[in-house]
């Protein structure tokens, strides 16, 4: 077993993992502990909902936001139901084009099964 080297291995995760968890690191804090231990920048990645954005509208807005926070990549939480994708999707694309932002990887995680809530809201 290999060593982790916090100067290339150092990886934050920031957020709740469900709603209403109390969240005790901010992405500002994140990348304030990531600077000092590491002396190159590092890929930084934050998880997205595609199924928040059908309610919400603005799941593309939060991409943006936490790109312009210094993040490089996202990958999705389990993908119920394609449409959210394909939506979230299309406003990331369109939002991008028409404020002249490049845009980020993402990675989707899609997953065939769920629960009564995913499945019936």
């Amino acid at each position: 077993m290999t060593q982790a080297n916090p100067a290339t291995d150092l990886t934050v995760f920031v957020g709740a993992a469900a709603q209403g968890q109390d969240v005790t690191l901010s992405l500002p804090q994140a990348r304030f502990l990531q600077a000092g231990h590491a002396p190159r920048p590092v890929a930084r990645w934050l998880s997205l909902v595609p199924e928040r954005h059908l309610t919400k509208r603005d799941e593309h807005l939060r991409v943006f936001d936490k790109m312009a926070k210094g993040c490089s990549y996202f990958v999705s939480q389990g993908v119920y139901d394609t449409n959210a994708a394909l939506s979230l999707m299309s406003d990331y694309y369109y939002h991008g084009q028409q404020q002249g932002i490049a845009m980020a990887p993402i990675i989707f995680t899609f997953t065939p099964c769920g629960s009564l809530k995913t499945w019936c809201s």
